[in-house]
């Protein structure tokens, strides 16, 4: 089985500050940094790491060659990225405070510039029962899911940043869909403070062919498949940065549910995962292997 994904790929550029830049304040930073980063390529590089055998399809800008060779690093096929000679590559602006949270203002690049034939080139070389994984930082995802679903791959879609044009796409080809408490809310018209089990019911009515992820941050994460609900817990650990969490979660938890894993055992390693890149600085760089996070998990359970 092969995983593609066909999503954005972003040069992060991070500030740490005392805390998160409240409308009209001006503060100074005590630190800039410079990360490899988008959903897609953050995504990419947690499948690989959890042993999946995957491919990035995208767009970079001249600026952005060395978003490829990173994740050449981390065994993903990068044969189908393609430069973009005349747009720049996609940028994050991330503010990250003291405590690990962070705030993050994207500008899309060439990320935003794929064409019809490249889409149609990219997903030919896979098979049924392929998976594609999608994320909403990129054009034409109504022509990519059509695609895909024609081809009969298996789609995932985490619809981050969620937009209204979300609600317009085929997302009753959908497979698995991974939202968070506020991508939820938007995705169900419900407000975040609804709690998890109704939000993941309401997601579930809308898309009862696919099972759904509802990740909570340090509340763990919701599973739900045929009604059937699923919960797991957040390993407890102290956070540095946050950033790129939920890319973490959602690559180890698609690799073992392909696998044939339950439910649960696939959002344990995933909980492990980014319980373990939270403790670490930047989105990608944070990423545990395979081996890593066998290892937490052992320790938490001896």
């Amino acid at each position: 089985m092969k995983f593609l994904v066909l999503g954005s790929l972003n040069i992060d550029i991070v500030y740490q500050l005392p805390h998160i830049v409240a409308p009209g304040e001006t503060i100074t930073s005590y630190k800039r940094s410079i990360h490899p980063g988008g959903k897609g390529a953050n995504q990419a590089a947690a499948l690989a790491r959890a042993g999946a055998d995957t491919f990035m399809a995208g767009k970079i800008g001249a600026d952005g060659i060395f978003l490829k060779n990173i994740l050449d690093e981390f065994n993903v096929n990068t044969s189908m990225i393609k430069v973009d000679q005349e747009n720049p590559s996609g940028h994050g602006l991330i503010q990250l405070a003291q405590n690990g949270e962070n705030s993050i203002v994207l500008f899309p690049g060439a990320n935003r510039q794929i064409e019809d034939d490249e889409i149609d080139r990219v997903i030919s070389n896979f098979n049924p029962g392929d998976i594609i994984l999608l994320q909403n930082e990129i054009n034409s995802l109504e022509q990519i899911i059509t695609k895909a679903a024609e081809r009969k791959m298996k789609i995932a879609f985490n619809p981050a940043p969620f937009t209204g044009d979300v609600m317009n796409l085929p997302i009753d080809q959908v497979s698995y869909m991974f939202v968070n408490r506020i991508e939820a809310a938007q995705l169900t018209q419900m407000t975040e403070n609804t709690p998890p089990e109704t939000l993941i019911h309401a997601a579930a009515e809308k898309m009862p062919n696919a099972e759904i992820i509802l990740t909570l941050g340090s509340e763990g994460a919701i599973h739900c498949c045929n009604n059937v609900i699923t919960h797991a817990e957040a390993f407890k650990v102290s956070p540095v940065d946050t950033t790129g969490a939920g890319d973490t979660f959602i690559g180890f938890f698609l690799c073992h549910r392909a696998q044939g894993e339950k439910p649960e055992t696939a959002m344990q390693y995933a909980a492990a995962a980014s319980a373990i890149a939270i403790t670490r600085l930047g989105a990608m760089n944070s990423i545990p292997s395979a081996h890593d996070v066998e290892n937490f998990i052992s320790t938490r359970k001896s």
